[in-house]
């Protein structure tokens, strides 16, 4: 009888974990460049990530201080992850084959450049601590610094940044333009106001888009200028009319 009550008990096991549902992770991209140590972890797995290798929905990609990933999509976006960074691909829904309903990425560290697909442009949306990032078709960079302010400089398109503590929003709509987000504030700027060391600490692919895959590059080097310095501190004012901001 016991033999009989184990046999039974195996059998209604197998039973149950044969007709368990299996969630295939969502593939949503792939690693087209890749240097140094980079790692992805998610419904996958964790894995060390190398060129060819599928990104996955959910995937947090993370990179080491010489790392490096260039990501494509299957709607064509392009994103560039530097040195040092973190993100999260936490939402890709199909509109339809090749076009996203919606895309969002949730950035908590280091530099970013982004290239908007063939999806409708209202479906991006990307998130730092300090940040929303509203996307009109666009080519961008951004950074996220260790104190907590997200830094934007915008090179074909337009965009808009809103402080997520404040609500108040910036809209860059001219190449070359760039915002600071910090403790509420949002300050407009170009990238030529910043000093060389502003630049490279913000924007890293700004000046050295070797840095980046060839389908990548922008030509954003025209928008360093002479870099004589950003006279107005990110910190400096608060509400709308202090930051050439709006708020909405």
């Amino acid at each position: 009888m016991r033999l009989f009550i184990l046999a039974a008990l195996s059998a209604l096991l197998a039973v149950i974990t044969m007709s368990a549902p299996v969630f295939a992770a969502a593939e949503v991209g792939t690693a087209i460049a890749v240097r140094a140590g980079v790692t992805a972890t998610g419904t996958a797995g964790s894995r060390d990530l190398a060129k060819g290798d599928p990104v996955y929905l959910g995937d947090r990609v993370e990179t080491g201080v010489f790392g490096h990933v260039d990501i494509e999509f299957s709607d064509h976006t392009k994103l560039a992850v530097g040195p040092n960074s973190s993100m999260v691909i936490d939402k890709y829904v199909l509109a339809s084959p090749g076009r996203l309903k919606s895309f969002g990425l949730k950035t908590a560290r280091g530099a970013f450049r982004f290239l908007t697909g063939d999806s409708a442009k209202q479906a991006y949306r990307i998130t730092t601590p300090t940040a929303t990032i509203g996307i009109r078709g666009t080519e961008f960079d951004w950074a996220i610094a260790r104190v907590a302010s997200t830094a934007l400089a915008l090179y074909g398109g337009a965009t808009r940044i809103c402080s997520l503590s404040s609500g108040v929003c910036a809209d860059l709509r001219r190449s070359c333009e760039a915002a600071l987000v910090y403790d509420g504030r949002v300050v407009k700027t170009t990238t030529a106001a910043l000093t060389s060391q502003q630049q490279k600490m913000a924007f890293p692919f700004l000046r050295d888009e070797a840095r980046v895959s060839g389908s990548l590059r922008v030509g954003s080097a025209r928008c360093a200028g002479s870099a004589q310095g950003f006279s107005q501190p990110p910190v400096t004012g608060r509400g709308a009319n202090q930051t050439g901001g709006k708020r909405y």
